[in-house]
């Protein structure tokens, strides 16, 4: 199954592993360890959607929406203590709202199916 979105989750989290190299070791066992963890948890969800009933994946969808809205904040708040750089900050941001309207986008279309079938 050939899923953009999971695609996306996944570079998104091959970025986050090549990045934990410049991470200072006592921020690696921390936050950025948190942020790895997330983001494992997103690519599961997504796969899980993927393969769901299609009356299931909206709740696992809403999930990794809202794992996304975490993960924005906690790079801010790796940007804001200096654990990864400025440039490094806006690209994950932008991977993580491409990633944000793609699950509005698969939501939306879920929501349009159900609305024609009723």
């Amino acid at each position: 199954m050939k899923v953009p979105l999971v695609h996306k989750t996944c570079e998104l989290y091959k970025k986050i592993y090549a990045a934990s190299d410049k991470v200072p070791k006592k921020d690696r066992f921390g936050l950025w360890l948190k942020i790895e963890k997330l983001s494992f948890e997103n690519i599961e969800l997504i796969l899980t959607a993927a393969f769901a009933a299609r009356n299931n994946k909206p709740e696992m969808l809403n999930l990794a929406k809202i794992k996304i809205e975490i993960l924005k904040n906690l790079f801010r708040l790796a940007q804001e203590l200096k654990i990864i750089d400025n440039k490094k900050y806006i690209d994950l941001q932008n991977d993580l709202q491409e990633i944000s309207r793609m699950i509005a986008g698969w939501l939306k279309y879920l929501g349009e199916n159900n609305a024609q079938k009723t």
